[in-house]
């Protein structure tokens, strides 16, 4: 139907446009639920692990290192790593806006910082009480494992204690 523009008066045009704009916010409406709730079912698959790191915490730490090296097979590793410092608030985070780590200068992007051996052990021991490992490849085993006794494992929470760290799942 093609309407002539005499027919059309400026109280027709407005309660027309408005019926559009309602009926296309509709859908933006649903997708944005849609995508809560998909974000709530992905946040959920870590609600285990992050409740076990609540049982072997005191609240009251200094905070938490979480380190979530980014590799080949690592899937997803930044919504990971801001999914647990969610649910762990009010705990102290590296606030890095790096979340994985490297001591190869080539691997650095804006993900991944370059942090020596030292400065890592530096960081921990002088900032945190906790440390998780979220996800590790053998890179990061070679480079840093010393300060883990070379006990590096995925999924792991690691506690300060008189210059060493030592394994909470054990």
């Amino acid at each position: 139907m093609i309407l002539d523009r005499k027919d059309i008066t400026l109280k027709q045009l407005s309660i027309i446009t408005c019926v559009i704009l309602l009926i296309s916010h509709i859908n933006i409406i649903f997708d944005i639920k849609g995508n809560i709730e998909s974000s709530v079912q992905q946040r959920n698959a870590y609600i285990e692990e992050v409740n076990k790191i609540k049982e072997n915490i005191d609240e009251n730490c200094k905070g938490i290192y979480i380190i979530s090296i980014i590799s080949d097979d690592t899937e997803y590793p930044g919504f990971k790593y801001f999914v647990m410092r969610y649910e762990l608030i009010p705990i102290k985070f590296n606030y890095d806006e790096a979340y994985s780590i490297t001591t190869n200068k080539e691997r650095v992007s804006g993900n991944i910082a370059y942090m020596s051996y030292e400065q890592l052990k530096e960081t921990i021991f002088n900032n945190y009480d906790y440390v998780y490992i979220n996800d590790v490849d053998e890179e990061f085993k070679e480079e840093y494992g010393e300060l883990f006794n070379y006990n590096v494992k995925k999924h792991n929470l690691y506690k300060v204690q008189e210059n060493k760290l030592v394994d909470m799942y054990e």
